[in-house]
């Protein structure tokens, strides 16, 4: 995980006009990388209240597992019973599990294999948006807004 992918995606959250809650601990040192919540239009793939996990690295660590096993370890992070009471007490019954999910590195994943693998976590119930696609939106808005976070005036 990046504490700089990290950053854009909470830039990119305000400026979809999210409040957000990151890097919640609960118990048995569990953590929940992003819960956000809007009161204007909401983004239709994030909805109103949703669950956000970042995996964005300069290169994949997951090259060489079988999907399987990556799905596994992402669905077992939004479905950890410590993990689902805090979102549900602090967001309610109804809310998206959403995955930023990508690498900004040389080393890029394999497109089939990178589909896959949004396809399988589909199936799950679990929303998939690419990094690049948020990177993308960030950088039709940096131009127009004054940018104190050091990760998104890089962009």
């Amino acid at each position: 995980m990046s504490e700089a992918g990290e950053d854009v995606v909470e830039y990119w959250l305000f400026s979809k006009g999210y409040f957000i809650m990151r890097n919640l601990r609960v118990e048995k040192n569990r953590g929940i990388g992003f819960l956000a919540i809007t009161l204007s239009k909401p983004d239709e793939r994030l909805g109103e209240r949703a669950h956000i996990e970042v995996h964005v690295a300069a290169y994949s660590r997951a090259i060489g597992y079988p999907i399987s096993v990556i799905v596994k370890n992402i669905v077992r992070k939004f479905e950890d019973p410590y993990i689902v009471e805090e979102v549900v007490k602090r967001l309610g019954e109804h809310y998206r599990r959403v995955m930023i999910y990508g690498s900004y590195g040389r080393v890029k994943p394999d497109r089939k294999a990178r589909r896959e693998l949004f396809e399988e976590l589909k199936k799950t119930g679990i929303t998939v948006i690419g990094f690049e696609e948020v990177l993308k939106e960030v950088q039709e808005v940096v131009g127009t807004r004054g940018i104190t976070n050091p990760a998104v005036r890089m962009i």
